[in-house]
């Protein structure tokens, strides 16, 4: 997508805004770092300890559906997505084949 810069501030705003979700209401408002990618100095147990409770929170937001179709057409960068957490390294989960 090319950007048009000559409409200034209004149309750069509006050319960041017009792939964004409606994602008012939800619940991850406010509490970024149980969301981030793992740190590079973090212990793997206490990024799994953030994002499950990242998890929780999803699981309880009001507006989980719509933010589940806009992370379907995204990648992540190892953060929380619409209560998905990414593949990190370390022990298989219980009940992997």
């Amino acid at each position: 997508m090319r950007t048009d810069y000559s409409a200034g501030l209004v149309g750069l705003l509006e050319a960041i805004l017009t792939d964004t979700a409606n994602l008012s209401g939800a619940l991850c408002v406010g509490s970024p770092e149980l969301f981030d990618p793992p740190l590079p100095y973090e212990d793997a147990a206490d990024t799994r300890y953030r994002h499950e409770n990242a998890e929780a929170l999803c699981h309880r937001c009001p507006v989980l559906e719509r933010c589940r179709d806009w992370a379907a057409q995204r990648r992540t960068d190892g953060s929380v997505v619409a209560a998905r957490s990414p593949r990190l390294p370390g022990r298989p989960r219980s009940g992997a084949a």
